[in-house]
């Protein structure tokens, strides 16, 4: 996708577009407002926006993942977690996370992770900002609409990574185009290797790349770009690519990760299982914002007298679609998105009151630190209300009994409550069951719901199992299953979790 920054339109511009690119590269110039102090204080206030909400469930056994590297110097390549799988082997594809995720906790705790994640999603926020184009305004309420729109999706995952990776990949390769030299392909290869590291879907590089290639091929077709130029385009985008996909065996998995992102995308407990592989529910208010700006781009595309590059339409289209598949695909499609509706957007004249050189310097000074203490203030509210959130939806109570009482294993345990198990207990319990899907498979996932549903008989499973200890939720049909069984002894109740022992 072609967003138009600061930079001058090179040949491969046309020439209808040109005029475009010189209001976007000269329109905060013209306010008489320092650039770098509207990008600072948007900063502030999209990471005050950006803090999500309390650790997922999954975040819990990512900390334990980095506390067992850091203390062990090794990455682990069985599980060490569970009792189920114990030694089975283990892709922790997100061994670098795990890591930074650790780091940032251990100062601080559950604040320091809140503060991290607001970091990388606003930073991917302001790449994708400083490549969209058109006037001041528009380029501001496009961000503010990419901001809400992806708020039900922030959260601590190390999908966050994956979000800063796409927008800087989409800001390399809109540079090249726009400059016309492979110099900036050179950052590809080495963000791919950190990519691998962090996260499974690093195989959006290599898609990003070949969607770029495609648009290029689109806007030859459509005669707005030259066949010479097309072709080296093409030529050096495949030539990076290949080399992406070439050093994504440099992690400590090899080449098992080549085939990772395909395994996830096929395994149906997965896309069946877990909530943000499902579609997002226009019925629920927090994605009405999302449904807003899909259709208000769609909208500016279609009324716009400058008419969109097939490149930029093929992108959004692409993303449009991941985006409608699956709720965990919002963020990359908003990243595309409002730049886009930014570029295209019909802003009346405006201007922004001048100000003499003498005032201007103290009045931005001032702005900045008013917007500084109002990101700080709502910062500091979120997160307050998110750690007393996370008393309410992790087994804190349950779990300190469990340890003080020193019940016997093996222990029994929701999936939800599986992360936080690992997180607290680990060595002294290993878990039934956490969120690491790929590594159970979906024989044992669609097994275990079947027990905790109480679809068969649990005793079997139980048995079978040789298990001693449950932890589940107070409302589940296995806790309503085992309050009628005189050999479960229930020991302790709370509103969050409810423990069961023989």
């Amino acid at each position: 996708m072609e967003a138009r920054g600061t930079e001058a339109p090179d040949q491969d511009i046309s020439p209808q577009e040109a005029p475009h690119a010189a209001a976007g590269a000269t329109g905060p110039k013209n306010t008489g407002l320092s650039r770098h102090w509207i990008t600072a204080i948007l900063f502030l206030g999209v990471f005050a926006f950006c803090v999500p909400t309390i650790p997922s469930v999954d975040t819990w056994w990512h900390l334990a993942t980095g506390r067992y590297i850091l203390q062990s110097h090794a990455i682990p390549h069985a599980d060490p977690f569970s009792s189920t799988v114990a030694g089975k082997p283990w892709i922790a594809h997100e061994w670098l996370s795990a890591v930074v995720f650790y780091l940032g906790f251990a100062p601080i705790g559950s604040a320091g992770l809140l503060l991290l994640t607001a970091l990388v999603l606003a930073l991917s926020f302001l790449l994708a900002y400083q490549r969209s184009g058109g006037p001041l305004p528009a380029r501001i309420l496009a961000l503010a609409l990419g901001v809400w729109a992806t708020t039900p999706i922030f959260c601590v995952r190390p999908q966050i990574f994956t979000y800063l990776l796409a927008s800087l990949f989409i800001a390399v390769l809109t540079r090249f185009f726009q400059k016309g030299s492979y110099l900036p392909l050179i950052l590809l290869p080495f963000l791919t290797i950190l990519w691998v590291n962090l996260h499974g879907a690093y195989i959006l590089g290599p898609t990003f790349i070949l969607l770029f290639a495609a648009g290029a091929v689109c806007d030859w077709v459509a005669g707005q770009a030259e066949s010479a130029v097309t072709k080296r385009r093409v030529v050096l985008l495949l030539i990076t690519c290949a080399i992406c996909l070439a050093v994504v065996p440099l992690n400590p998995n090899g080449v098992a990760m080549l085939s990772y992102p395909f395994a996830t995308l096929n395994s149906s407990g997965i896309q069946t299982g877990i909530m943000e592989w499902r579609s997002p529910d226009f019925h629920l208010a927090i994605f009405r914002p999302f449904a807003a700006l899909l259709f208000i781009t769609v909208g500016v595309l279609a009324l716009s007298p400058k008419r969109p590059r097939p490149s930029q339409v093929l992108l959004f289209v692409f993303f449009s679609l991941t985006a409608l598949y699956a709720m965990r695909n919002l963020p990359l499609f908003v990243l595309v998105a409002f730049p886009l509706a930014a570029e295209y957007a019909y802003w009346p004249n405006w201007k922004l009151p001048s100000w003499s050189f003498g005032l201007q310097k103290p009045l931005q000074a001032a702005t900045l630190l008013l917007v500084a203490i109002v990101a700080a203030k709502i910062a500091s509210d979120h997160i307050g209300r998110e750690l007393d959130l996370e008393q309410t939806r992790f087994p804190v109570r349950a779990t300190s009994f469990l340890e003080a009482q020193k019940l016997p294993g093996p222990l029994f345990n929701s999936y939800e409550f599986g992360g936080y198990l690992i997180w607290r207990l680990y060595p002294r319990y290993r878990v039934y069951v956490d969120g690491r899907t790929d590594l159970y498979g979906d024989a044992f996932l669609e097994n275990f719901i079947q027990v905790y549903e109480v679809n068969v008989d649990p005793r079997v499973t139980l048995n079978r199992d040789g298990i001693h200890t449950i932890m589940v939720e107070p409302r589940s049909n296995l806790a309503a299953f085992l309050r009628t069984q005189t050999e479960w002894k229930r020991l302790y109740e709370d509103p969050v979790a409810v423990i069961f022992s023989r």
